[in-house]
């Protein structure tokens, strides 16, 4: 770390004499700034591998991978009355909870600020540098945060992820309130506690997501469908991401020989860049097995109905008049009325259109705000 930091930083070990001093520090500090590093990028079973707190005064690190989560500290995090700032803290909010079964008591997320303000530029780098001057390096952002020990960069990075979020925060904070926007703010952060990490499930048929697999004959979709299946089973073993076993084209490429017709080991040499640690008399097995199975069911040629004509216009109109409201409020559009929000007002009948605090996606703010411009827009 810069060894001419003036801020004090300390490591969260519960089997220390300080660590009582440093929670009582945190727990005095009625806004903390907080982030998570984890490993989707190393590892299959992804899991958080680090925290990161800052005061106004100071930064902590929690190894969470050593220590777990510590009932104080899982205390403060849940508790409401303290305000924990994070940056895109969906992703945060839901790692906590899949890692700790942790909720976190009070959020307010810098880049939902950043949004409602209408900057065109909300990740975190971009912020720090627009709005407080600051330079901040992210070319550790998708390093191995679950090897041990960690590197000096890493440490680094994660410290800089917190240090200064509390004055962005303010900052940001101080122009939503200016703007009559921070009651926005608020709801949409509420709405982040809810959030839950969706379970992973394999979709065996999703191999046909790899571009340029329905160009395939039928023994190519078969193979890849195959080694598909065989790549999860394999990434599941290791515990690493799928693409770490084996990248989606070199699959590809191997399915596009099995159209050719019967195929040796030496031919999967022609196919550049298959990890050495492979056995290509692995792969031909898998392959075969997929071109003999039956064959992979069809993609269905199913297509989600077309609107009709009256509720194609009604969304017409709306698409027209969202433009301009968030022009005037200088905001993205889709922010002010997301698009799945603004096709379901179009669906509905007129003589329900008056039902928008009902319709899913559509806030309280936004249908405080814009409930009476729909109805005009529509002219209902």
């Amino acid at each position: 770390m810069d060894e001419g930091d003036p801020r004090p930083l300390h490591y969260l070990d519960p089997g220390t004499a300080e660590f009582s001093e440093h929670l009582r520090d945190l727990s005095q500090a009625p806004r903390l700034a907080v982030d998570t590093e984890s490993d989707p990028f190393h590892r299959y079973y992804e899991k958080v591998c680090l925290l990161q707190f800052s005061t106004e005064n100071a930064d902590y690190f929690l190894d969470p991978l050593e220590h777990g989560l510590p009932d104080p500290i899982r205390a403060l995090l849940s508790d409401a009355s303290r305000t924990l700032v994070i940056h895109g803290a969906d992703y945060d909010v839901r790692s906590l909870k899949h890692s700790f079964q942790l909720r976190l008591g009070k959020v307010v997320d810098t880049s939902i600020a950043a949004q409602l303000l209408g900057l065109p530029l909300i990740g975190l780098k971009n912020l720090m540098e627009s709005e407080l001057g600051i330079v901040i390096d992210k070319k550790e952002q998708r390093s191995d945060w679950g090897q041990r020990p960690l590197t000096r960069a890493q440490l680094d990075y994660a410290r800089q992820d917190t240090r200064d979020l509390l004055a962005l925060s303010a900052r940001l904070e101080s122009r939503l309130q200016d703007l009559g926007r921070y009651p926005w703010l608020e709801e949409e952060c509420a709405l982040l506690l809810d959030r839950e990490l969706k379970a992973r499930v394999f979709d065996p048929e999703s191999f046909r997501k790899i571009k340029g697999s329905k160009a395939l004959g039928i023994k190519g979709t078969g193979a890849l469908r195959a080694l598909y299946g065989w790549r999860e089973q394999r990434a599941m073993a290791d515990d690493v991401p799928p693409f770490r076993v084996i990248r989606n084209e070199l699959l590809l490429a191997l399915a596009q020989l099995a159209d050719l017709g019967p195929l040796t080991p030496v031919d999967l040499k022609s196919v550049k860049g298959v990890p050495k640690w492979i056995d290509h008399r692995v792969l031909l097995e898998v392959m075969a097995r997929g071109i003999s199975e039956s064959p992979p069911r069809p993609v269905s040629g199913s297509r989600p109905a077309r609107p009709s004509a009256e509720v194609q216009k009604r969304t017409d109109k709306l698409r027209a008049a969202r433009s301009e409201w968030a022009q005037a409020l200088a905001m993205d559009p889709g922010v002010l009325l997301p698009s799945s929000a603004l096709e379901r007002i179009a669906e509905l009948p007129p003589e329900q259109i008056e039902k928008l605090n009902e319709v899913q996606g559509l806030t309280r703010w936004r249908a405080e705000l814009l409930a009476p411009r729909i109805l005009q827009a529509l002219a209902l």
